[in-house]
């Protein structure tokens, strides 16, 4: 605890976090022999299973600021799991295991000068290459978002698929830090190499991931062959033939510059125009092309030709 009366520290989680604590104390001292002698010694283990507590209350909407209307409405997807009473309990113990191999992780990380350095960020603890109590925040932290997102995330219909889940999760977070430290060791080799000297293995992609991809060219090269080839015409192909007879066309046109009429004499012009000989009628009292011509005087229909209302006046008309 952080003080000599506990009982600041129960504020937070109240009854609930002391029977938890009681539980992992008589059920699960393989647990709590971590925090007293073992690799989680450096923390507490009082406060550290409080906090715990008070993260599953609040994922399982047992926390005092949680709005009842919106637990009533809620669909998680690990409801189910907690039909059976003993549900709690064991997210209880699988939570305190996750903090305690973040805490391991997190020491090893320390210990890696390159991930040191990204974990660096000015706080008294980031100074040195174990893991202290000012790294529990961190701890806390990392191991809250296992619990909502791998854990119960993964929607655990009963407590043994439960511990299935963890079990899995266990053995995919010690895959993920072995190949963390892999790459940040192959960096810090690169860096002293100074431009080469260094001797680091070059990662070669495995060859089932060869073989796809050699498949994959093939398989795109013989599509392009079969579009250029001229028993798979393609509406490129016609396009691309029209567009060359068009420029062909284009280019066999021939254009011709007119010369200005001043610089160059016409035919018509290089001759004298021959004087017209024909008179006018002077009779007829027209010019141009009636000239010459004998117009016949107007008959009795054209001055008997009317138009408007005396049409009406003709028996003719009158049926």
């Amino acid at each position: 605890f952080q003080q000599p009366d506990p009982v600041t520290d129960f504020r937070s989680g109240g009854v609930l976090s002391l029977a938890m604590m009681v539980y992992m104390v008589e059920s699960k001292p393989v647990i709590c022999q971590r925090f007293f002698t073992g690799d989680t010694a450096v923390l507490p283990f009082g406060i550290t299973c409080i906090n715990v507590t008070d993260m599953i209350a609040k994922f399982l909407m047992l926390a005092k600021s949680t709005d009842r209307m919106e637990a009533l409405l809620s669909q998680k997807p690990f409801w189910k799991m907690f039909a059976d009473p003993n549900a709690i309990l064991a997210v209880q113990e699988l939570a305190m295991t996750m903090l305690c191999d973040v805490a391991v992780e997190l020491g090893r990380e320390k210990k890696v000068p390159a991930l040191a350095k990204q974990m660096s960020d000015g706080m008294p603890g980031d100074a040195n290459d174990r893991v202290t109590v000012f790294d529990f925040s961190t701890i806390l932290e990392r191991t809250e978002k296992r619990v909502r997102d791998d854990l119960l995330g993964a929607g655990p219909k009963t407590v043994e698929e439960l511990r299935s889940i963890a079990g899995r999760l266990r053995v995919k977070y010690q895959n993920q830090l072995e190949r963390k430290i892999q790459r940040a060791k192959q960096q810090e080799e690169r860096e002293k190499g100074d431009g080469g000297n260094s001797t680091v293995p070059a990662i070669t992609p495995p060859p089932q991931f060869k073989d796809v991809m050699d498949k994959a060219s093939g398989m795109a090269g013989g599509f392009f062959s079969k579009m250029k080839s001229a028993k798979f015409p393609t509406g490129f192909n016609n396009r691309s033939e029209a567009s060359r007879t068009e420029a062909a066309s284009v280019a066999t046109a021939t254009i011709v510059d007119i010369p200005p009429l001043d610089d160059v004499p016409s035919a018509t012009s290089s001759q004298p125009a021959e004087a017209d000989t024909t008179q006018p009628d002077p009779s007829s009292g027209t010019e141009g092309d009636w000239a010459g011509t004998d117009i016949k005087p107007p008959t009795d229909a054209i001055n008997n030709f009317s138009i408007g209302d005396e049409d009406d006046d003709d028996p003719d008309m009158l049926l």
